[in-house]
Parts: C-alpha cells; sequence; structure tokens
C-alpha cells in the first residue's frame, strides 16, 4: 500500500496517473492523513520498490509517498 500526498492542485489529476501504471490495482480518494491511497500485490519488497522510487514519486503533484506492507488479512475479497 502506498499513501500519497499529493499538491492540492493535483489532487483530481492524480488519481489518473496512478490509475495508467499497471502494477496498481487500487486508487483511492482520502481526508486524513494522505490524498491518497494506492495498493499493489508483489511477490517481493524490490518490486515495491522499483514502483515508488521509478514510477510514484516521479508523477507530477506527488509530495511523498508511503508505504505499508500487509503481513495478514484477515478478511480480503476479490471482486
Amino acid at each position: 500500500m502506498m499513501g500519497v500526498d499529493a499538491e492540492p492542485s493535483c489532487v483530481r489529476t492524480l488519481p489518473e496517473q496512478l490509475r495508467r501504471i499497471s502494477e496498481i490495482n487500487c486508487v483511492v480518494l482520502l481526508v486524513g492523513r494522505f490524498n491518497l491511497l494506492a495498493t499493489s500485490l508483489f511477490t517481493n519488497i524490490e518490486q515495491l520498490d522499483h514502483l515508488v522510487k521509478t514510477q510514484t514519486r516521479n508523477l507530477p503533484g506527488v509530495q511523498r509517498v508511503e508505504t505499508a506492507v500487509s503481513v495478514h488479512n484477515p478478511k480480503y475479497e476479490e471482486a
């Protein structure tokens, strides 16, 4: 998971840019600590690191990205 802080002028356009990244499977607008939450599934931490460093942080309007790794999902339902 990636919490994304965006420049206020980019909060409405940044979700579409994140949505176009094939590794990202969910983008959510938030009210709270982050403006956006993007989720992905990886088999190793290096894949997440690569996504953050080469794609997500480079998008116009991204001020900061904070990652969180899920270690257990008591409930997870795919659509």
